[in-house]
């Protein structure tokens, strides 16, 4: 068996990185007398973006350690392993089932051990790894954003236009700019559209082919080929709002953002509501006949300046309508796509509930519910000889009024029977709730996986469900969402937590 070395590096800006974590490794081989046989590098590879099921090295090295090969593994951190909890865990059984002797070649990263004390420390590293990742990634995404608000960012633009690249400060910006005679092309189906003489998009594509115009596509840059204009090209021209100077970007988890570009535009602010007025009626019928926009999370999503509940709104954008979860108050600036934030719940949910189950929250839950079932079950047994004690005095009272002839005491047996009879049923609705509670705690074990198996049940079959069906979902598994103009905070019912509360109340 061997002694070998993974590496991964995240983006391409990590240019030194991969190189970084050799260096680190081949200096621990040396202090630890070890040989590197073997090298598996997986540079330019983001663990949040890509599973590891796709990172080919990665695959790679989980084949050779199948089959034995592997004996030593060298391995810069554990993040370089995985930034997902669950992918971590997964990778962690994985190297503990073949004994695999993991070094951590970076002076600060705590030794891996195979114990079950080791196991429930990993557990925890798991969630650090993935919040760290998180982290990063909304830091990236913060700078992203502010950058695209002062305009040294654009991400993609449509055709007509191009990014310039500068160098500021030691900071690349980039800047729009359009694209000579690609422009006048945008301005010429503005034009076509609000002269009104064509019907269809589709007329207006065999116009172009008909004048011989092609559509140039650009790679990095460069021309790389030629073609005819389609539906599509044109649509997506008519729909995007930076020809009249307001660019729009969606950022994961924070929504959408935009800025202006007045030197930029071609139309007119009237002139593009104008075309967007005009184009549902010029794209074909099935586009026209789109299903209304059902709002699955309404009443959960609440603005985080004022704590209010979004509502939900249609919005037109690039020509498509489009459904939003908005803060009525417009300077909050607190809104997000709905189909974006009810997948992203979704997502973050499956992922939420399996790593409960991989945490072995199981035997958490475990410990609670036998000590909680001991304490309702001990409950319910002094309320049943309560009820019993109370009925046998009903039969006893009621016996007296059998065999008294008085009619004054008559009256007050039952008096004292009607008395009975309200306490008996009081402390009976007691009992009845307390054998409910019981059912609950007994079935809470059983809670955390079934929610992980019928959210991937439920993301795999989401098209085929019913409205109220997903609506019911969203609220069993969401306590609310604050949405700030940067981010979505989701906040999950933890299952083992409502419980304990509930219980915590009623046996107390």
């Amino acid at each position: 068996m061997r002694t070998v070395a993974y590496y991964r590096s995240s983006t391409n800006l990590q240019e030194h990185s991969v190189e970084m974590q050799k260096t680190m490794a081949f200096k621990t081989a040396r202090e630890k007398l070890l040989v590197i046989e073997d090298q598996y590098p997986d540079p330019f590879i983001s663990a949040r973006q890509v599973t590891m099921k796709d990172r080919p090295e990665l695959k790679r090295l989980m084949d050779d350690i199948k089959k034995g090969r592997v004996q030593n593994l060298l391995v810069y951190k554990r993040d370089r392993l995985a930034r997902l909890a669950t992918e971590y865990m997964h990778i962690y059984r994985f190297l503990k089932e073949h004994q695999v002797n993991v070094i951590f070649t970076a002076d600060n990263e705590h030794p891996l051990s195979y114990t079950a004390v080791g196991e429930f420390f990993e557990v925890l590293m798991a969630g650090v790894i993935q919040r760290e990742g998180e982290q990063i990634a909304k830091r990236i995404r913060d700078s992203k954003i502010s950058k695209f608000l002062a305009k040294q960012y654009a991400g993609k633009v449509p055709f007509g236009y191009h990014i310039n690249k500068h160098v500021k400060e030691n900071e690349v910006q980039e800047r729009i700019v359009q694209t000579p005679g690609d422009i006048e092309i945008a301005r010429e189906l503005y034009d076509l559209v609000l002269s009104q003489h064509f019907e269809s998009l589709n007329e207006i594509k065999k116009y172009f082919d008909r004048q011989e115009l092609s559509r140039k596509v650009v790679k990095k840059g460069q021309v790389v080929k030629e073609r005819n204009w389609e539906v599509a090209d044109i649509y997506n021209i008519l729909s995007n709002p930076l020809y009249m100077g307001k660019h729009i970007m969606t950022f994961e988890g924070a929504g959408e953002f935009e800025a202006t570009y007045e030197g930029i535009a071609i139309v007119t602010v009237e002139e593009w509501e104008k075309v967007q007025e005009l184009l549902p009626n010029m794209i074909t019928k099935r586009e026209r006949d789109k299903e209304k926009i059902v709002y699955h999370m309404e009443g959960l999503l609440f603005c985080s300046v004022c704590k209010e509940p979004l509502i939900a709104k249609d919005r037109m954008r690039q020509g498509v309508n489009v459904g939003m979860y908005e803060c009525t108050h417009e300077a909050h600036n607190c809104k997000v796509r709905q189909e974006h934030v009810e997948t992203l719940v979704l997502e973050r949910a499956k992922t939420f509930f399996s790593t409960m189950v991989m945490a072995n929250i199981n035997d958490l839950i475990e410990r609670y519910r036998s000590t909680n079932a001991e304490r309702l079950q001990r409950q319910i047994k002094t309320l049943s000889s309560e009820i019993e004690e109370r009925k046998n005095q009903m039969v006893k009272r009621a016996d007296q009024y059998l065999r008294t002839s008085d009619t004054s005491k008559k009256g007050e047996l039952t008096d004292k029977l009607l008395k009975l009879y309200e306490q008996t049923s009081t402390v009976q609705k007691e009992y009845d709730a307390f054998i409910d509670l019981l059912a609950e705690v007994e079935a809470l074990s059983a809670r955390p996986k079934q929610l992980a198996d019928n959210l991937a049940e439920f993301l795999e079959t989401m098209q085929e469900r019913e409205p109220d069906e997903i609506r019911l979902l969203f609220r069993d598994i969401v306590a609310c969402v604050d949405v700030s103009p940067k981010c979505i905070d989701i906040t999950f019912k933890h299952p083992y937590v409502v419980s304990k509360d509930v219980l915590t109340d009623v046996a107390t």
